[in-house]
């Protein structure tokens, strides 16, 4: 029930808590009565608040809570196509990345293209969820080097955050068959900096 619960909105869920407990109530009225071989008929009304509720519960249209709204991709890029620039999002959401070639199992990451404000490496992470304050990290490179595994959030000029995780990096110059990086991403679209 509680699982069901966490998908209504307040009202809803306020309403058919009432209602619920509406129903064990006149259950037990009902009982009471029946035990004093009263006349008064309880069964019909408790069976109305009993089918009201259940009703409700299933059918009452009601706006979900628990999914993400964050905006999220898995990307495999050429870092040596299109100047090493990809783009992520879109509007006050979109982000410029920039790439280039660092070693066998690291990129660089730029923050200078024209709509990122600052660049940092998430340290002793691994997941996205470990990121707390995005806006608390080391800003102060121009550039960083991430390596497989490792993330780089990066700030907008519209004061977004996302986040990037490096998962594979092939290098031609390495003995690799191709230039490319596969990452994946998640972009807050709240202004917020928790990605936890």
């Amino acid at each position: 029930m509680h699982n069901t619960l966490y998908r209504y909105q307040r009202n809803q869920r306020k309403a058919l808590t009432i209602l619920a407990f509406l129903f064990i109530a006149l259950s037990i009225l009902w009982l009471i009565l029946e035990n004093l071989d009263c006349a008064f008929q309880m069964e019909p009304l408790v069976v109305m608040v009993g089918g009201i509720t259940t009703l409700l519960g299933v059918w009452w249209p009601f706006k979900a809570t628990n999914y993400s709204r964050r905006i999220k991709g898995r990307v495999t890029f050429n870092y040596n196509s299109n100047a090493g620039d990809f783009e992520i999002g879109e509007g006050d959401t979109k982000f410029t990345l920039k790439f280039s070639e660092a070693g066998k199992e690291s990129v660089h990451f730029y923050s200078y293209p024209e709509n990122i404000r600052r660049v940092a490496i998430a340290t002793d992470t691994g997941t996205f969820s470990e990121i707390k304050d995005a806006a608390k990290l080391d800003y102060s490179n121009s550039h960083v080097q991430p390596k497989e595994g490792e993330i780089v959030c990066i700030e907008n000029k519209n004061g977004y955050f996302a986040c990037i995780q490096i998962l594979n990096v092939l290098n031609q110059n390495k003995g690799d068959d191709r230039d490319e990086v596969l990452f994946t991403y998640e972009i807050l679209p709240d202004k917020s900096a928790d990605f936890s």
